[in-house]
Order: structure tokens, then C-alpha cells, then sequence
């Protein structure tokens, strides 16, 4: 049932990062230890189960890096094959091989290697005899006559392409598989006479403007107003919600369409368009941060920076209402870029100086990655500094802002 549920909208297998990312981490690792990667891509009807795990040319020195540590954590000793394999890091454990070799990588590590172990990766493994007794799965012969009347029988009365959920649950599970090796799902969705959906079981990453427009389009057909939240979740839309928050907002959305927002009396709601009108300095004002761009960042906070001469501190800037400008700043690339941009500097640090060189790009999004593991959302700072991490988010504000790193990890 996890898995069922995991890969709703799925028409490939995941790969283990998108394991990861959907939270699905120890789901994964469990398929590994119970029966394979293969076996459950064959028994759910997705192809791509026998591919490499993102594959050796797609390993770099830093994404290995990344990986060890996330595995190692304080062990002092380095795993065996066997577990590198039941955490589902069959890949990884073969990608050392073409970097330097494990020996490398446990001197890099600082974790022990035993020598047997040394050797033993040194040559490859003979390959493992099938069973002689066990007779190969009998598949059943599809071509598309047989494709083409189960899908009409299956598709009467529908007017968009089921998801795969819906073929695994009816006992469709082959007929989805053999619609993927004879053609896909797309071609067949033209030949049926049904609307075609692309599915990604509603991860925020995957909602593209392309995506939010074609789904607006037919939901805003015939309006004259732009729907409240309400109508969305009624109308089973709540998905495409997210998706309209996630790329640009309401009002983008909204303006692109023609429509305003409506309050319950019918009109256009005076508020939102006085709340747009006001100054973007005003305190406790202005518009969602998804309307700041760089040149309105720079005209909210160039006068503060030239009457000091300096980049403010955090506390200067919300004196006088610029909280939310400051905050447009770390998501249109941080402190860092906008300091080079003005041509100013931060005001001098009395106190014993911090170690800055130790965050770089690459510890910031290992860090954020096992911070937010298992999330779909963005945390705000106050979490970061409930639970010990206010330096991890100071780095990623400085180190990009939060927006690069909302959209690196996936989140909304």
C-alpha cells in the first residue's frame, strides 16, 4: 500500500534521489532488502527498475562526497558491500571504483578500511548462478488489437487518461505495461479519444508554468472572477493550488488570466488592490514576495545603504519597514551579491570572528538536504532556530538565497 500510494503518477520507476526527495528514503531501502529494485518495477508495471542508480557518469567528486557522509554519519568504519547495497547505494559503492577506489575515499572519509576489504573490491565479483529449478515468469502476449479493446472497455465513460494508480488497483497492471512498450501513454490517449494528463503524483518541483497554464485554462473556463481557495478544494483542484502558489502566485496567475479576485459579495476585493498600491518600503506592507524583483529590491533598500554607507544590520532594516525587502534579498541571491552590487561592506563584527570559510556551496546543500529530509515545504527561519540550526540558514541566505536553494531541493 506505501508503495502503491508513493507511486502515484508515476510513469517511470523513481530513481533513488527521487526516493529521497519524496520522502520515501526508507521505502526505498526496504525494496532493496525485500526482493529487489527489479522485482517491485516489474510487479508495479513501471520500466527504468534495471537501470543503474543514476548511473556512473552521473556520479562527481561532489555528489559522492555528498553521499558518503550522508550514509557514514559518526560510524568509524567502512560499511561492507552488503550494506551498502541493503541501504539501496549499489550505485554509489560501484561509482568508487571509478574514482580512486574505496581506499581513496577512507583516507578522504577519515574511516577505517579493513584489507580484506581492500582486496576484495579490487576484482570483481563472479557472477552468482540462477537456480536451475525455477522456471522463468510466463508474461502474457500483448499486441495492439488486444491493447486497443481492453483500453475501451476500461476507458468507457472517461474523458482523461486514468493514473497508473488506477490500473494497479483495477488488476491492470499489464495492460499499463504493455501501453508503455507499444507506444506509451500518450500516443494511446490519441488513439482512445481522451485527454492526456502528465502526472507526477503532485510534487511542487514538477509544476511547470506550462503545467499550472494548461490546467488553469480548463478550470477557469467560463469564470468571471478568480476562485477562492474554497472553490479549488471543492472542485478537486487543490493540487493545481499548490502549483499556482508555487510558480508565481495568485495574483500573476490571476493577471495573466484577466480575472480579479473576488470577495463574497461579488466585487473585486478593494483591499488587494490597495495592498498592491502601497509603498514597497511601507512597514507591514506590500505585495508577496513573488513580486520583488531587483529592480524594485533596489530602489526599497538603496536609499537605507547609501545613508549609511554600509550594508545594514537586520535590525536596521526593520525599523523602518523594509522586513520584507530584506527578505526579497535572500531570495534574489542573498546578502553577499546584493553587498557586491551596492559596493558596501557589513558593519564590523567586535566579537570573535566566526570561521566563514567552512561553509561552501556544497556543505550548505548537504546540510539543508538532511535538514529538510522527508519535507515538502520550505522551513521558515524561526524552525531553523528552534532546533539549533540559525547558521545553516544565515549560510543559505548567503549562499545563494533561499529561493535557489527552495528550488534545488524541490520545495515549496
Amino acid at each position: 500500500m506505501a508503495l502503491t500510494d508513493f507511486l502515484q503518477g508515476w510513469e517511470v520507476w523513481p530513481t533513488y534521489e527521487q526516493f529521497i526527495q519524496g520522502g520515501g528514503k526508507g521505502l526505498r531501502e526496504a525494496l532493496a532488502r525485500i526482493g529487489g529494485v527489479q522485482y517491485w518495477a516489474k510487479e508495479m508495471g513501471l520500466p527504468g527498475g534495471d537501470r543503474p542508480l543514476g548511473g556512473v557518469r552521473h556520479w562527481t567528486n561532489d555528489a559522492i562526497r555528498a553521499a558518503l557522509a550522508n550514509f557514514f554519519g559518526d560510524r568509524p568504519d567502512w560499511p561492507s558491500q552488503r550494506e551498502f547495497d541493503e541501504a539501496g547505494l549499489h550505485a554509489l559503492r560501484e561509482a568508487l571504483r571509478h574514482y580512486g577506489g574505496p581506499e581513496r575515499w577512507a583516507r578522504e572519509m577519515s574511516v577505517v578500511l579493513a584489507p580484506e576489504m581492500a582486496r576484495s573490491t579490487a576484482r570483481p565479483r563472479p557472477p552468482v548462478a540462477k537456480p536451475a529449478d525455477k522456471s522463468p515468469r510466463k508474461w502474457p502476449l500483448w499486441h495492439e488489437q488486444r491493447i486497443a479493446a481492453e483500453l475501451e472497455v476500461f476507458l468507457r465513460g472517461r474523458y482523461e487518461w486514468p493514473r497508473h494508480r488506477e490500473f494497479v488497483e483495477t488488476g491492470r497492471k499489464g495492460l499499463y505495461q504493455a501501453v508503455l512498450s507499444h507506444g506509451g501513454t500518450h500516443e494511446w490517449a490519441r488513439r482512445m479519444g481522451v485527454k492526456w494528463v502528465k502526472r507526477y503524483g503532485g510534487l511542487a518541483r514538477y509544476w511547470t508554468e506550462e503545467r499550472v497554464r494548461d490546467g488553469l485554462a480548463g478550470f477557469l473556463d467560463g469564470r468571471g472572477h478568480w476562485p477562492t481557495a474554497s472553490e479549488f478544494v471543492q472542485e478537486g483542484e487543490s493540487r493545481l493550488l499548490r502549483g499556482v502558489r508555487s510558480t508565481g502566485g495568485v495574483e500573476r496567475w490571476a493577471a495573466e488570466f484577466g480575472l480579479r479576485k473576488a470577495t463574497p459579495s461579488g466585487h473585486a476585493d478593494a483591499r488587494q488592490t490597495g495592498r498592491q498600491a502601497r509603498s514597497p518600503g511601507a512597514k507591514n506592507s506590500g505585495p508577496t514576495r513573488r513580486l520583488w524583483d531587483d529592480e524594485r529590491i533596489e530602489t526599497a533598500i538603496a536609499p537605507l545603504v547609501g545613508e549609511l554607507g554600509r550594508w545594514p544590520t537586520k535590525s536596521e532594516f526593520q525599523r523602518p519597514g523594509l522586513r520584507v525587502a530584506l527578505s526579497a534579498v535572500y531570495d534574489h541571491g542573498g546578502s553577499a551579491l546584493w553587498q557586491k552590487r551596492l559596493g558596501v561592506s557589513r558593519k564590523p563584527f567586535k566579537g570573535p570572528l566566526p570561521d566563514s570559510r567552512r561553509w561552501t556551496d556544497e556543505r550548505v546543500e548537504t546540510e539543508l538536504r538532511e535538514f529538510c529530509r522527508g519535507r515538502t515545504t520550505w522551513p521558515g527561519q524561526r524552525e531553523f532556530q528552534a532546533r539549533g540550526a540559525a547558521a545553516l540558514y544565515h549560510a543559505a541566505c548567503t549562499h545563494g538565497g533561499a529561493q535557489l536553494w527552495r528550488e534545488r531541493l524541490g520545495l515549496q
